[in-house]
C-alpha cells in the first residue's frame, strides 16, 4: 500500500511554487521559440510538457490525451536531450553561485 502520509507531507508550499514555476517558465520559453519560428504552439507545448511527467510515461500520456498520437516519437525525441540540458544547467549554475573553482580532475596539474 502506498505510504499516502508522506506523499501528502511532501506538498509543502514551497514545493509547490517550486515545481508550477517551472513548469511555468518551461512553457513560456517555448513560446517565445515557437512564435519566433512559426512553429504550431498547440502541438508544440503538448511536447514539451511532457518533458514535465514521469519519464517516458509523459511522452506518451500527453499525446494521446490530446489525441496528437503522431506526436509521440517527437516527444521521445525531445525528451532526453532536455533532461540533459537541465541537469547540466543547473550544476553549471550551482558551481558559479557556490564560487568555488573547478578542480582538476584526476590529480593532474593546472
Amino acid at each position: 500500500m502506498t505510504p499516502c502520509d508522506k506523499l501528502v507531507a511532501s506538498f509543502t508550499l514551497a514545493n509547490l511554487i517550486t515545481i508550477v514555476s517551472t513548469v511555468w517558465n518551461m512553457m513560456v520559453q517555448v513560446l517565445f521559440v515557437v512564435l519566433r519560428l512559426g512553429m504550431y504552439p498547440s502541438e508544440t507545448a503538448i511536447v514539451n510538457a511532457s518533458h514535465s511527467c514521469q519519464g517516458g510515461t509523459g511522452d506518451v500520456a500527453f499525446p494521446t490525451a490530446a489525441t496528437r498520437m503522431a506526436l509521440i516519437p517527437f516527444a521521445h525525441y525531445a525528451t532526453p536531450p532536455g533532461r540533459a540540458l537541465t541537469v547540466t544547467g543547473t550544476l553549471v549554475v550551482m558551481r558559479w553561485r557556490s564560487g568555488r573553482r573547478a578542480s582538476a580532475p584526476c590529480g593532474w596539474r593546472r
